[in-house]
C-alpha cells in the first residue's frame, strides 16, 4: 500500500483549512420565508414551537449567531416535535386552486407528459384526442415553447427557431416541426388579464396564444376561415399539484392544455471583474429557490457550533434530562422531479445535547448513510420521506431541517401524558467540512505534474528544476531567471483543472515558499482560463531568502484587458516580471500549490516483461504497465550499453509520457552515412500520477537491427573551402537530397522535376558550412516578401541533441537558430533577423541562372553565439544536431506593372492577395478576364461585394478558391475525421481562442486602418475560427451577441472581439480573437455527448502557436451519478505544416479538372462574411464600406 503524508508540515506556517459555510447566523435573512416551521399533528402550538431570533451578545465566530427557543409537546405514544426547515426549493410551486394573481412573472411550458394536450366535448376531456408520452419526442418542438408572463403585464410566445406547425398555417405543406409562421411567431406585442374573480386569462394581441394556436374563443383556425382575432380568454382549472391547467371553448368543444413553470438555477456565484466582492460566508444565502438542488458532494461532513443556553425543562421549569434531543436531518432530492415538494429521501442524525452545560461545542457529522444513532453518520428511519435508492445523494440536498424530537410518556391508561419540555440553544458556523476538491500541484518539491510537458519562456527567461536547490532538505527548486524588463515563462496544464466544481476559486489560496534576492522587484503570479487571464501582483519581503507566501485566489484580478476566465477549466499558470525584469535576477519556488493537498512521495515499482520486436529500421519497444498505479505515464530510454543506471553513458531518452494503457514505443533507427547493425537495450520508467519516477525496468540482453543510413553534418570541411559556387570541393561528403519527395519544400512544389536540391552541410570549431545546387524548372528572385521568392532555409540548433526536442526556439546552453539565404542575403532570422552576410562577400555565394541556382557559404560559430549572448559550441564527432533544410521555390517570376498588364498575359490562374478594400474587385476582374482564381482571406469588405461576385463565377464556369488554409492543417483533418465518423456523438458546443500580440510597429499596419482593411483582428484572424466552426459542424451559426473594444492598440479597428454563436441544432459556440494575446495563442475545444477534442495550436512558419496537438478523450463516469473529470486522454503531435501546399494542390487538381473546389468555395466566403457582417452590427461597429 502506498503511503501519503500530509503538506501541512508542522515546521512551515499553518495554513487555512477552508470549509463552506452554509449559513453563518450572523444576521436574520433578508427573505422572512427562508425558515419553514413544522410541529407534530396534534401538538398544541403554544407548547411545541421554535421561536428564531439573531443575536451579537454570544457568537462562536463572526458576528452573530441564532438563538432557538424550542418547545416539544408530548401529543402522541411516541412523543412529538417542533421543527424548522431550510428547503432549496422554497417557495413551493404556486397553488393555482384559488385562481390567484400566481401569473405576474412567471414562464411556462406544456407539461412534458401524456396528456397535456386533449380536446373533447367537454372540459379536461381528451375522448376526442389526446397526446401520447410519444409525441413529447416527436413534437419536441412545441414541448420547448415557452409562454411568459411578465410582471408588466405584457405576455410573450417564445418559439425558439422551431416550433410545431399545422398545414392550415400559411406556406406550410405538412403537419411538423419548421420555423414560427407569423401571426403566431411571437413577434406582435401581447398583454395578458387575469380575472380572478371569473378564474380566466385573456391574451390581448393579434397571434397570442397558449397552447396551439388554432384554438380561439369561440372557434378553430385550421375550419373557421375566419381572421386571427386579436384577444382569446381561457378558463383556469382547479389544481393542486403545481401544475397550470387551462381550457379554451372553440364552439363545438374544448381544447385543454396542462402547464409546467419554468425553473431556472440562482445557484451559480458570479464574481465581478475585479473577484473582490464575493463573500464566501453567504452562499446558501442565496439559496437555489426555482427547482435546483444543493451540491455537498466536494465535501465529507458537516457541522455546526452551538451554546446550550438553557438545558431542557418540564412543564414544571425542572430540568430534565434525556427526555429531548436535536436531530439535523437532511432531504434528499436525487430521485425527485421539478415538481416535488415533499420531504424527499429522508435522513435523520440524533444529538442528545439539549442537557449539556453551557459553553460552546461543535458537532461535526459524516456525509454518509451508516443508520447511526448517536449522530455519527445519518439514519433512513423510513418515519418520514418518501423511498428512492437508499443512499444519501449529497449531490441533490432539497433541504435542511432543525428538528427538536420528545420522547413518550404515558400515563396509566397508556395515552400520552401531554407534558412538554422546552429550552434554549444558541447555534453558529453551520459549515461543510472535509473539503474533497481539487487541489493544484504546480511544483511539489520535485517536479512538475507529469504530462504537462517542458515549460515555455519568453523574453529570455528560463523555467528550469535546480535539483537539491528547494527550501526542504532533499527536495528541488522550480527556478525562475529573468532576462529581459518583460520576462516570463510558465506552464501548459494537461489536462485542463476545475477549480470550480468544489467552489476551489473562492475558497483555496495558493501557496509557496520563494527564494529571492534582497528587495527583489514586484513578480506576477498568472492563471490562463477559457478567454480570460487572472494575475496578483506582489513584492517579494525586501530582507530576500526563503520566505513562504500566500494568496487567496478570489483575489486574482482580470489583466491585459481580458474577462471571461473560466475557472473550471484552467489551462495555464505563469510567473511574469512587471517591466521591472534584469538579466540574471534570479527566483526559486518550493512546494507551490493551491488548497492543502497530500502528496504521494512514494515511487511506483519497476515496469516488469521490458522487451523489444525489430521492425524495419526501427524497434517496437514493450512492457507490461505497473498494477495498482491510475493516471501514471511512461518514459522509454535506450542505450548501445546495458542500463544500470539512467545516468549511464550512452543512455537517451527515445520517448515520454506514454499514457497507461499505450505499453508500446517505437524507436527508429538511423546511423551516420550508410546502413548498418545496432545493438540496443531499453529501460522503462513509470511516473505515477504525483510525478514520482520509479525505477527502471530493463532488458537484460540487447536487439540487434539494421540502422538506416542518412546523410550527416561531415566534421571533415572542404579542404581550401571557397563560397563560389563550385560543387567539386565537397566531393566525399555524402549530401541531403530535398525535393517533393524527400519533403520539407515550403512552397507548392508539383514533382521531383519542379525542385530537386543536393544540400552540404559541414562543420569544424569556427564555421558551419553549407552549399546547395538546386535544379529548379523556374528561377525567381524580385519584389516581394523573401518567403515568396526563391531561397533556401536551415532550422538547426547547436548542442548534442539527446532527450525530447524542443517545441519551441530556445537560448543558452541549447541555442536553436533560423537561417535563410536568397539573392539579397544571408540572414540570422532567428534571434536578431539580421544579416550576416553578402554575395559581395568571401563567405557567401549566391547565383541565379534562372532556371537553376546554387548557393555556398559559412556562418562564424562565434557570430551565432553573440547574437543573443548564447554557449558557444564546440562540435564533437557523435554529436547530435537538430536539422532542418528547407526549400521556398516560387515558379512565376514575372513582373507585370499593372494588374491589368498581369490579366492580359498568357497565364491560367490569378492569385490575389492583396488589401481588402480591393479584393473582389480584382476577382472579379480576373474572373471577367477567363482566369482561374485563387483568393487569400478576407474575401471582401462585406457579403455584398461576395455575391457579386458569386454571380460572375456561375457566368464564366471558372475556378475560385479562397484561402482558407486552416482546413488543411493534419491536426484539423483528423479532428475533421473522427467527427465524421460519430464515434463521440452530438457535438455540444465549441469554444475557441485565436490571439496574437501585433507588433512594435502594430498600430502602422495597413491591416488597422478600416479604409484598406475592413475591419479588425475579428475580420483578420477570427474568419479562421469562423470557418473552422462552420467545417466541424458542417452547419450556419448565427451571432447571439458581440462584443468589440480597442483594448490596447491607438488603433481604428478593434483589437478583441468576443462572439457567442448558435446553430440552428443548438450547438453553441463562443470565439474569442485577439491582437493582446502576448502569447501566441491557438485553441479549439470541442465538447460531444461521449467525449472531446482540443486543438491545441498550431504551426507557422514563425512557431509561435506551436506545438500543433490534437487532444482526444472520451467521457468516463464512476458511476451514474459522479462523472469523474479526469478521463484518460491521447495527445498527437505534428511535427509539419503542409496546409499552404494541400490548399493549392486542390486548386490545382480543380483546374485541371480532376476533382472540385470542396474547402474555400465561394459559399464559404459568403457564409462567413454575412455572420461577421452581423457580428459587426450587433456590436454596435458597422465595417467600413467598399
Amino acid at each position: 500500500m502506498k503511503k501519503w503524508i500530509s503538506l501541512i508540515i508542522i515546521f512551515l506556517i499553518s495554513q487555512f483549512s477552508y470549509g463552506q459555510v452554509i449559513d453563518n447566523f450572523d444576521a436574520a435573512p433578508a427573505d422572512s420565508a427562508y425558515w419553514g416551521y413544522e410541529i407534530s399533528a396534534s401538538a398544541d402550538s403554544t407548547k411545541s414551537f421554535v421561536n428564531v431570533n439573531y443575536i451579537t451578545d454570544e457568537v462562536s465566530e463572526g458576528t452573530g449567531a441564532m438563538k432557538l427557543d424550542y418547545g416539544a409537546h408530548n401529543s402522541e405514544s411516541w412523543g412529538g416535535y417542533a421543527k424548522i426547515e431550510h428547503m432549496a426549493r422554497h417557495p413551493l410551486p404556486p397553488d393555482t386552486t384559488t385562481g390567484g394573481g400566481f401569473l405576474s412573472g412567471t414562464t411556462w411550458k406544456l407539461d412534458p407528459s401524456a396528456g397535456a394536450l386533449k380536446v373533447g366535448p367537454g372540459i379536461d376531456d381528451g375522448s376526442w384526442w389526446s397526446s401520447s408520452a410519444e409525441d413529447v419526442t416527436a413534437r419536441a418542438c412545441l414541448f420547448d415553447d415557452e409562454y411568459v408572463f411578465n410582471a408588466d403585464g405584457s405576455f410573450q410566445n417564445v418559439l425558439g427557431t422551431e416550433t410545431w406547425n399545422e398545414a392550415w398555417q400559411e406556406g406550410v405543406d405538412a403537419d411538423g416541426c419548421g420555423a414560427p409562421v407569423a401571426p403566431h411567431d411571437g413577434s406582435v406585442a401581447a398583454t395578458y388579464t387575469h380575472d380572478a374573480s371569473a378564474n380566466t386569462i385573456t391574451l390581448n394581441g393579434l397571434g397570442a396564444f397558449l397552447g396551439i394556436p388554432k384554438a380561439i374563443t369561440g372557434a378553430e383556425l385550421s375550419t373557421c376561415e375566419c381572421e386571427v382575432p386579436d384577444s382569446r380568454t381561457y378558463e383556469i382549472i382547479s389544481s393542486s399539484d403545481g401544475t397550470m391547467k387551462i381550457a379554451i371553448s372553440t364552439g363545438g368543444g374544448y381544447w385543454t392544455f396542462t402547464f409546467v413553470p419554468v425553473t431556472t438555477s440562482n445557484r451559480e456565484v458570479v464574481m465581478n471583474d475585479d473577484q473582490n466582492n464575493y463573500d464566501e460566508n453567504f452562499v446558501f444565502n442565496m439559496r437555489p429557490e426555482d427547482g435546483e438542488v444543493w451540491d455537498w458532494s466536494a465535501y465529507d461532513s458537516i457541522s455546526f457550533s452551538y451554546y446550550n443556553s438553557q438545558a431542557a425543562l418540564d412543564t414544571n421549569n425542572i430540568l430534565t434530562p434525556d427526555r429531548i434531543h436535536l436531530r439535523l436531518n437532511l432531504s434528499d432530492y436525487a430521485g425527485v422531479d421539478v415538481n416535488y415538494a415533499g420531504l424527499g429521501e429522508y435522513y435523520y442524525s440524533f444529538h442528545y445535547i439539549l442537557d449539556s452545560d453551557p459553553g460552546w461545542n461543535t458537532v461535526t457529522i459524516p456525509l454518509v448513510r451508516n443508520d447511526s444513532w448517536d449522530g455519527a453518520g445519518f439514519n433512513l428511519t423510513g418515519w418520514a420521506g418518501d423511498t428512492d435508492n437508499e443512499e444519501l445523494d449529497t449531490y441533490a440536498i432539497g433541504g435542511f431541517h432543525l428538528e427538536f424530537s420528545v420522547s413518550g410518556l404515558l400515563d396509566e391508561n397508556d395515552l400520552p401524558t401531554g407534558d412538554a419540555v422546552h429550552g434554549t440553544i444558541i447555534l453558529d458556523n453551520f459549515t461543510l467540512t472535509g473539503y474533497k476538491g481539487v487541489d493544484l500541484v504546480i511544483f511539489n518539491g520535485m517536479g512538475t505534474p507529469p504530462g504537462w510537458g517542458n515549460p515555455f519562456a519568453w523574453g529570455g527567461a528560463q523555467i528550469s528544476v535546480a535539483e537539491g536547490g528547494g527550501y526542504i532538505a532533499g527536495t528541488n527548486a522550480l527556478t525562475f531567471a529573468q532576462q529581459d524588463e518583460w520576462s516570463g515563462g510558465g506552464f501548459n496544464m494537461a489536462p485542463a483543472v476545475d477549480l470550480k466544481g468544489g467552489d476551489e476559486w473562492v475558497s483555496d489560496s495558493i501557496s509557496f515558499w520563494m527564494n529571492s534576492e534582497a528587495d527583489a522587484p514586484a513578480l506576477r503570479l498568472q492563471f490562463e482560463g477559457g478567454e480570460g487571464k487572472v494575475g496578483h501582483t506582489f513584492t517579494p519581503l525586501s530582507v530576500g531568502g526563503w520566505n513562504q507566501y500566500m494568496f487567496a485566489l478570489k483575489d486574482f484580478a482580470y489583466v491585459d484587458g481580458t474577462a471571461n476566465f473560466d475557472t473550471s477549466a484552467v489551462t495555464v499558470f505563469q510567473i511574469l516580471a512587471e517591466g521591472n525584469g534584469a538579466a540574471g535576477r534570479t527566483f526559486h519556488f518550493d512546494n507551490l500549490w493551491t488548497g492543502n493537498p497530500d502528496i504521494d512521495v512514494v515511487a511506483p515499482v519497476a515496469p516488469i516483461n521490458i522487451g523489444a520486436i525489430p521492425g524495419d529500421n526501427f524497434n517496437l519497444v514493450t512492457w507490461t504497465d505497473v498494477v495498482g498505479e491510475e493516471g501514471e505515464l511512461y518514459d522509454v530510454f535506450a542505450s548501445p550499453n546495458s542500463i544500470t543506471s539512467l545516468d549511464g553513458q550512452g543512455v537517451e531518452l527515445i520517448a515520454m509520457n506514454l499514457i497507461e494503457g499505450a505499453q508500446t514505443a517505437t524507436h527508429y533507427l538511423y546511423s551516420p552515412l550508410e546502413n548498418a547493425n545496432v545493438s540496443f537495450y531499453y529501460a522503462v520508467v513509470c511516473v505515477d500520477a504525483a510525478g514520482n519516477a520509479g525505477a527502471p525496468g530493463v532488458t537484460t540482453s540487447s536487439i540487434t537491427n539494421v540502422a538506416k543510413g542518412i546523410p550527416t553534418i561531415s566534421l571533415d570541411v572542404p579542404s581550401n573551402f571557397v563560397a563560389d559556387g563550385d560543387m567539386s570541393e565537397w566531393s566525399g561528403i555524402m549530401p541531403f537530397v530535398i525535393n517533393p519527395t524527400t519533403g520539407h519544400v515550403w512552397s507548392n512544389v508539383d514533382d521531383d522535376a519542379d525542385l530537386n536540391a543536393t544540400v552540404y552541410l559541414a562543420i569544424d570549431d569556427d564555421y558551419l558550412y553549407f552549399a546547395a545546387d538546386v535544379a529548379d524548372d523556374d528561377y525567381y528572385y524580385g519584389d516581394g516578401n523573401w518567403w515568396d521568392q526563391d531561397a533556401l532555409q536551415l532550422f538547426f540548433g547547436l548542442y548534442d541533441w539527446r532527450g525530447p526536442k524542443h517545441t519551441a526556439i530556445k537560448r543558452g546552453s541549447e541555442p536553436d537558430y533560423i537561417v535563410y539565404a536568397n539573392e539579397n542575403t544571408l540572414q540570422l532570422d532567428n534571434p536578431g533577423n539580421t544579416s550576416i552576410g553578402t554575395s559581395d562577400q568571401d563567405h557567401f555565394y549566391f547565383e541565379g541562372f534562372d532556371p537553376d541556382y546554387v548557393v555556398e557559404g559559412k556562418i562564424s560559430l562565434d557570430t551565432l553565439a553573440l547574437a543573443a549572448g548564447d554557449e558557444r559550441f564546440h562540435p564533437e564527432n557523435g554529436m547530435r544536431i537538430p536539422l532542418d533544410i528547407y526549400f521556398h521555390d516560387n515558379d512565376n517570376g514575372t513582373i507585370c506593372e499593372t494588374y491589368q498588364d498581369l490579366l492580359d498575359s498568357d497565364i491560367d490562374a490569378v492569385f490575389v492577395s492583396a488589401y481588402v478594400n480591393v479584393a473582389a474587385e480584382y476577382v472579379l476582374r480576373a474572373l471577367e478576364s477567363g482566369k482561374h482564381v485563387f483568393c487569400e482571406k478576407p474575401p471582401a469588405m462585406n457579403s455584398k461585394e461576395v455575391l457579386k461576385v458569386i454571380t460572375e463565377e456561375k457566368k464564366t464556369n471558372k475556378i475560385l478558391k479562397y484561402g482558407f488554409n486552416h482546413r488543411f492543417h493534419y491536426s484539423v483533418m483528423e479532428a475533421k475525421r473522427i467527427i465524421n465518423e460519430g464515434s463521440l456523438g452530438k457535438l455540444l458546443w465549441i469554444r475557441g481562442v485565436y490571439g496574437k500580440a501585433g507588433s512594435i510597429d502594430f498600430h502602422d499596419n495597413w491591416r488597422n486602418y478600416k479604409h484598406y482593411s475592413g475591419g479588425g483582428i475579428l475580420l483578420d484572424q477570427g474568419i479562421h475560427m469562423l470557418d473552422l466552426y462552420r467545417y466541424f459542424t458542417g452547419e450556419e451559426f448565427e451571432c447571439l451577441s458581440s462584443h468589440l473594444t480597442t483594448s490596447f492598440w491607438d488603433i481604428e479597428c478593434e483589437d478583441n472581439a468576443f462572439l457567442t454563436l448558435k446553430t440552428n441544432s443548438n450547438i453553441f459556440a463562443t470565439l474569442h480573437s485577439s491582437a493582446t494575446q502576448w502569447r501566441h495563442k491557438f485553441l479549439i475545444e470541442m465538447n460531444f455527448e461521449e467525449g472531446y477534442l482540443n486543438l491545441d495550436g498550431i504551426l507557422s512558419s514563425t512557431r509561435s502557436y506551436a506545438p500543433e496537438t490534437l487532444v482526444f478523450g472520451e467521457r468516463e463516469f464512476e458511476d451514474v451519478t459522479f462523472a469523474m473529470g479526469k478521463p484518460k486522454e491521447s495527445t498527437t503531435y505534428y511535427e509539419y505544416d503542409k496546409s499552404w501546399d494541400l490548399e493549392l494542390a486542390e486548386f490545382v487538381a480543380a483546374i485541371k479538372g480532376k476533382s472540385n473546389i470542396v474547402n474555400g468555395t465561394s459559399k464559404d466566403a459568403y457564409e462567413i462574411m454575412k455572420l461577421i457582417d452581423i457580428s459587426y452590427q450587433i456590436a454596435g461597429t458597422p465595417k467600413q464600406l467598399a
